[in-house]
């Protein structure tokens, strides 16, 4: 087992555990009014980047939980790596690698499609550095 492979896988785990869980309580507060510290505000600049084409609540809402639903798709992928490799099942770190890649590539296509540069920069740099882990493993591993 190589200890730098471990560690990143779990990082990437717990990276995108953190963000799933920030923009969920953000999701809670922006649906009921409630104020958990602990939310990363995107649900409003998720607004405002679909605001160009619509305003309906039900449309904001629905592509913010397809946000959440790949940012905790890619957390379990990489735990679920992280946990098979250190067992000694060395297959399932590219398959996270690529899952994880999915999400930073779809934020990356949305800013194309809704015409949104103001953040392309963040998700381009997460999907070139998932994707040096991914080399990485392929180097390491």
């Amino acid at each position: 087992m190589n200890i730098v492979i471990a560690v990143l896988l779990l990082f990437w785990g717990c990276i995108f555990s953190i963000a799933g869980l920030g923009n969920i309580f953000d999701l809670i507060n922006n649906v009921t009014q409630r104020h958990f510290r602990f939310s990363t505000g995107n649900y409003v600049l998720a607004a405002k980047v679909v605001s160009k084409f619509t305003s309906s609540r039900r449309i904001i809402m629905t592509l913010f939980l397809i946000i959440i639903c790949l940012e905790l798709i890619s957390a379990f992928s990489y735990v679920f790596a992280w946990l098979f490799y250190v067992m000694g099942r060395k297959s399932f770190v590219a398959y996270a690698t690529v899952i994880g890649m999915i999400f930073p590539g779809s934020l990356t296509i949305g800013n194309e499609v809704f015409a949104y540069y103001e953040n392309e920069e963040e998700h381009i740099v997460l999907l070139l550095a998932q994707f040096v882990t991914y080399v990485g493993y392929i180097l390491i591993g």
